[in-house]
């Protein structure tokens, strides 16, 4: 079976590559082609959403490889959202019109879905999850908002498969050392919680995780945060989520910007406070967890059943 994967693979954030090895590894029999942000020559590109990405044509072998692939799977993450950018559900359409103008049945799995800003962003995403052969998401607020969008399929209700890549064999200690985990445009909201944690605790040491360790925006934030915790602390950049998860296992308290930075805390056990960016984002749907309204059983659970839903339905429409 060959598989064309699409996420936001190739940026330099771990959690989008966690999310590539997960597929990689929980589906081996399938024959993977993975596009990539920033493809090398033997890797394949996006499909053009702009006029520079057009007119270089290194879009043709990809356009080859749909044609000649049996299914396409967007493979987890927040993908038709415009919180950060309008132009995001527009580049994930795309992808989605073109296996469906190519009678290939994609497969929308593991999404978070919304919220939105505006109703160009809503559309792309309600045509994309009209025309899907599956669709799955990972959070109750796509799952609510999907209640009102028009469905040629069920959708099923699971959790971040990363969470399935979490080792038991990590060794958790209670140092007196506080994760912190930014976002490259981490402003106001996030800085305020990092003072009140500082301010409690004279004492405490810092650990700031570049979870995007090359982006010079991200670097900023971090130093800008190193300052104003009087320089009691390192600056840690993290290139693989079992990095991650080691850097989490040592710390006595998280304070998170970054969904799969709290994903991890939650799953190892490891207190957590969680600042959301906007309200309904994918970080609001880790609240009900972070607080123990639900269990951290139930996201294991979740997952492994999103697995085995989609692993059914490549089966079934690919037979």
């Amino acid at each position: 079976m060959k598989c064309v994967l699409v996420g936001n693979y190739g940026v330099g954030n771990v959690g989008d590559e966690a999310l590539k090895e997960y597929f990689l590894s929980a589906f081996p029999d399938i024959e993977w082609a993975i596009l990539m942000a920033h493809p090398t020559k033997e890797q394949l590109p996006r499909l053009p959403a702009g006029f520079r990405s057009f007119i270089s044509l290194s879009w043709w072998k990809t356009l080859k490889a749909i044609k000649q692939c049996d299914a396409m799977v967007f493979g987890g993450g927040s993908l038709f959202t415009d919180v950060e950018s309008s132009f995001a559900c527009f580049l994930w359409c795309i992808h989605a019109w073109t296996a469906y103008h190519y009678r290939k049945p994609y497969f929308l799995a593991f999404q978070g879905i919304g919220p939105f800003r505006t109703k160009t962003g809503k559309f792309f995403a309600k045509w994309a999850v009209k025309h899907a052969a599956f669709v799955s998401v990972r959070d109750e607020e796509s799952f609510a908002r999907l209640q009102s969008f028009i469905m040629n399929t069920k959708c099923e209700r699971t959790f971040d498969p990363v969470i399935l890549l979490i080792r038991k064999s990590y060794s958790l200690r209670s140092e007196n050392v506080i994760t912190l985990i930014p976002r490259l445009n981490s402003g106001q909201q996030f800085i305020q919680s990092v003072k009140l944690v500082a301010d409690q605790d004279k004492d405490v040491h810092f650990s700031i995780i570049l979870l995007q360790p090359d982006d010079s925006q991200e670097k900023n934030v971090a130093v800008t945060i190193l300052r104003l915790v009087d320089g009691r602390g390192v600056i840690v950049p993290v290139r693989t989520f079992d990095q991650l998860c080691e850097c989490i296992a040592g710390s006595s308290f998280v304070v998170t910007q970054r969904y799969h930075g709290a994903l991890a805390a939650l799953a190892l056990h490891v207190p957590v406070e969680i600042v959301c960016q906007a309200e309904g984002d994918k970080l609001s749907s880790l609240k009900d967890y972070a607080n123990g309204v639900k269990s951290v059983e139930e996201m294991f659970s979740l997952a492994q059943y999103g697995e085995e839903t989609l692993r059914n339905a490549l089966k079934s429409i690919l037979k």
